[in-house]
Formats: structure tokens, sequence, C-alpha cells
């Protein structure tokens, strides 16, 4: 076999031949997360990359096995592919700043309000809501296809632009995105933790009238799983899960992804803190949410941290 550096020229030369390289289209060796890959990258807008990689390994032992044509039809397919969704992320870019355009495809997304997060916010400001050390930011669906989101955050400039369109204030277009957030990724308990792969096990919060044991641990997420974790903040949420319980309880978010709650008095705090803590390590600052652990209150409806 070649090494990856004789094979990408020849998958180079390959696709040069195919005319399936368009003049605009920059072929590129890079390592990501330890792979080499070969890279096709399309021009995008502000600084935004819009590319399709191939593991050279990989596709190297495609071509051994199924043959050059193959590989470049299956090629060829996901170069079109990408081109269309280049082609919607510019007319997405030209009409971020008008409302009308971009409102259904507003969302939420959580992220952790970490040091290097308030150091970008600062360069680029946008809009979010704080609880805690988690940042609910307002974001744009770029595209949506086979089961794929791609989002950008939106520019405060953009949003201080749709308050004058529409006499609308802050609080008006975060529900309004909080809400498309809710349709497109519907918020979903698990009682079993373990079995979040199979759509059947899974319950939709808002019109469940299951309950939960004492001793449950649930998880919660949304139907598209990816930043699941914004359906604790989906309206209604909190209060629902308070009646599955009958009580109060513990939230430890163990990723953007999902969240573990634990009912008052099940568990105690620290040894939820202790799990946070572990699971962040493990996992590392991309997943991320939070590093501490919140209770809501049944009677008053409060959320907060625990000093714990």
């Amino acid at each position: 076999m070649m090494n990856n550096n004789e094979f990408a020229k020849v998958l180079k030369e390959r696709l040069e031949q195919a005319n399936m390289l368009q003049a605009n289209e920059e072929f590129l060796i890079e390592c990501v997360d330890g792979i080499e890959v070969a890279k096709v990258k399309m021009p995008g807008k502000d600084g935004e990359e819009i590319s399709m990689a191939l593991k050279l390994e990989k596709t190297q032992q495609s071509v051994k096995e199924r043959g050059w044509e193959t590989v470049l039809e299956a090629t060829g397919e996901g170069l079109k592919m990408l081109r269309k969704r280049a082609q919607a992320f510019h007319e997405k870019i030209e009409g971020i700043e008008d409302y009308e355009k971009v409102k259904n495809d507003l969302i939420i997304r959580p992220i952790h309000f970490s040091k290097e997060f308030e150091k970008k916010i600062e360069k680029d400001p946008c809009m979010y809501s704080k609880k805690g050390d988690i940042a609910l930011v307002l974001y744009l669906i770029m595209s949506d296809t086979e089961g794929m989101l791609n989002t950008i955050k939106v520019p405060m400039k953009c949003v201080e632009g749709y308050k004058k369109q529409t006499g609308m204030n802050d609080l008006e277009i975060f529900a309004a995105a909080m809400e498309n957030t809710a349709k497109n990724q519907i918020p979903t308990l698990f009682k079993d933790i373990f079995a979040t792969g199979d759509e059947t096990k899974g319950t939709k919060i808002l019109t469940s009238r299951a309950k939960l044991k004492d001793e449950a641990i649930a998880l919660v997420t949304t139907s598209r799983k990816t930043n699941g974790a914004i359906a604790m903040f989906v309206p209604g949420v909190k209060e629902k899960i308070a009646e599955m319980y009958g009580d109060s309880f513990y939230v430890a978010f163990t990723s953007v992804h999902e969240a573990m709650i634990h009912k008052n008095g099940s568990i105690e705090p620290i040894s939820i803190k202790r799990n946070v803590t572990e699971t962040n390590r493990i996992f590392g600052a991309d997943d991320t949410l939070s590093d501490n652990v919140f209770f809501f209150d049944k009677e008053t409806k409060e959320f907060r941290t625990v000093d714990c």
C-alpha cells in the first residue's frame, strides 16, 4: 500500500481527471484527531469552513476492496450534497439580519459558561441567558439534513436589528427561539438511563402521565439527543418532572447532551457533585456543561445551584 501522502496525490489526480473539483475548491491534507484526512474545502463566509474530509487509510482500503469507480462515485455524491449545503449556508448568512427570514430557524443551545466562552462573547457579543455556570445561547440553524443539525451563533448586532424590525424585546425573541427549540428537539425522559438508544423507551415529558419512583434516577435529553441538556430549560419541563416525582429534585448535567435527575432525599448532593466532577474530568471540556449540582423546588419553582 502507498503511504498517505502518496495516496492523497493519486486521489487528487483522480478527482481532477473526473472533473469533480471546482475551481474555487481547495484540496489539502490535514490531521484531525490523530487521523490523516484529505479535505475538500469550499469557500465559506466570515471565516466559516465548509468542507468534506476523507480518511486516507480508510479510503485507500475502500479502493482496494471496491475499486476506484465505486469510491469516486460515492465521493462525487458527497461533494454534490456539500455544495447544496454550502449554497444554503450562503443564503442563510445573507438573510441572517432579517428576522422574518430566520425566525423559524432560531433555537437555543446550552453552553458551559467557561472563561474561554466569556472571552469569546466579549469579542463577539451574542444573546444569552445565564443560569449558574450555564449559558443558554441564541443560534441559527444553517442546515438540517440527514439528522445533522448545523448551527451558528447569532451576533448581538442581528438581535438588535430584530428588535427594531419587530418591536419585540429580548425576552420575547428568546422565548420564540425556545419554542422553536422544543419543537425541533422534543424534551424526552428515559427511566432506564442505559436505554437512550431505543426511541421506544423514551417518554415525551410535556405530555407524559408517567410517575417516577422515589429511588428512580432518570435521564433527560431531547429527541435529537445532541445538545439535549437544553430540555431542562424548556418551559414546563421542570414542573412536569416534579409532578412525576411528587417532589422537588436535583439535576446533574453530565454533558451538554443530557441531565440526570434524582428525587429530593434520595441521595446526598455531595455524592451527585462527585459524579459530575468525575464525569467532566473523563469526557473533557467539549462535553462539559456545568460543574454544579442544581435543585428545582416544587413549591417555589426556583431552579438554583446547590452549595456542596
